[in-house]
């Protein structure tokens, strides 16, 4: 196969609405920059935890007794619920949720079901006090040869599609022509266990419907008329590797 080597074409909007797109670079509202939030414990009913940071993450922070908390055992105390909080950045704002606490939280006192913070409120669950610090906006830098950018939603993007590549699951990609689906699969592709493999791309709406399933499959000779001799299909070259249809 060709090797194709071209750059991820993405399109965002910007603030007034017009659609811009940028070979090779992202262009992203300034709120989608990766925001450097953290809770730091001003009170804890064990002192030595004091001064401790949970940062925020993107996808959400869990406050709470649960081991998916982000600071597994700092939370363990009797009036925090196994999932109590969620602290997490939404459009560059960072934002507390209360998970149905059996105590509920609070922010600078105040009971909330879910509140934006401002950096020096304070977050409390369970007696447990926490402020918001905020460090400046920076973008990750993107690890990917070919995916230019410099964006959180990027940096996002890319997490997913390690995390993907760590996995045998078959991988749905959406998007609109242009938008980067099969350098998005390349980049699964050289992640994986399968990177030693082929990486057979397939443009199944170029195929004929008559052909679509000797193309794929492979045909026995005298199968149709012109098939003069049996052939592997495109399915059976991707063995080993990654077939992305």
């Amino acid at each position: 196969m060709t090797d194709r080597r071209s750059t991820l074409r993405l399109v965002d909007q910007t603030s007034s609405g017009q659609t811009t797109e940028t070979e090779g670079l992202l262009v992203a509202p300034a709120e989608e920059a990766m925001i450097r939030a953290s809770l730091t414990i001003i009170h804890h009913p064990s002192w030595d935890l004091v001064g401790l940071h949970a940062p925020v993450q993107n996808r959400g922070s869990l406050l709470g007794r649960s081991p998916r908390s982000c600071l597994p055992g700092v939370f363990d105390v009797p009036k925090v619920s196994r999932d109590h909080a969620e602290v997490r950045i939404e459009r560059g704002a960072v934002v507390v949720v209360d998970l149905d606490s059996r105590n509920g939280t609070k922010v600078n006192g105040e009971p909330i079901e879910r509140k934006v913070l401002a950096p020096g409120d304070v977050v409390e669950l369970g007696g447990i006090l926490m402020m918001l610090t905020l460090g400046p906006a920076s973008y990750p830098e993107p690890h990917h040869p070919r995916i230019l950018g410099h964006s959180w939603a990027l940096a996002q993007l890319l997490a997913d599609l390690e995390r993907a590549a760590k996995s045998e699951h078959a991988v749905t990609l959406v998007g609109e022509t242009g938008t980067g689906k099969e350098l998005a699969a390349e980049a699964i592709h050289e992640q994986s266990q399968r990177a030693g493999g082929p990486m057979v791309a397939i443009n199944c709406s170029a195929l004929s419907e008559g052909l679509i399933e000797s193309e794929l499959f492979g045909h026995e000779q005298g199968a149709f008329t012109g098939a003069g001799g049996a052939r592997d299909g495109l399915v059976a070259h991707a063995e080993g590797g990654t077939l992305f249809l």
